[in-house]
């Protein structure tokens, strides 16, 4: 698609001639379409999905206390919304300096089960 932008940026820069201003009607309007924007949302979205990552910390039992998904330059930070949980947490993420939590590709059957 940026292509498609270039093309009808310089286009639009050369002499007014008729076939050129058609083209550049062409150009535009595909850009300009459902279709095209729709399609150019879907691929950011996947383009983002495939860089996601996800990490979640655990207590002993295995139950989510925190978990963590990162999209491209985002960040995303979950406690759990349960009560008696969410306090177990925090008190271990307060008895901890550092929180190291390997990331894995996010799969969305798995991550966000509180996002």
């Amino acid at each position: 698609m940026k292509l498609l932008e270039e093309v009808s940026q310089y286009l639009k820069r050369l002499p007014h001639v008729p076939v050129t201003a058609q083209m550049v009607r062409k150009i535009d309007a595909h850009l300009e379409s459902p279709q095209t924007i729709s399609a150019r949302r879907l691929a950011s979205e996947h383009e983002r999905a495939q860089g996601a990552r996800s990490a979640v910390f655990l207590d002993p039992l295995g139950v989510p206390l925190v978990e963590l998904e990162v999209y491209a330059d985002r960040v995303t930070l979950q406690i759990t919304p349960d009560h008696h949980f969410r306090s177990v947490a925090i008190a271990r993420l307060q008895a901890r300096d550092v929180l190291e939590l390997p990331l894995v590709p996010l799969r969305r059957g798995r991550g966000a089960r509180f996002f």
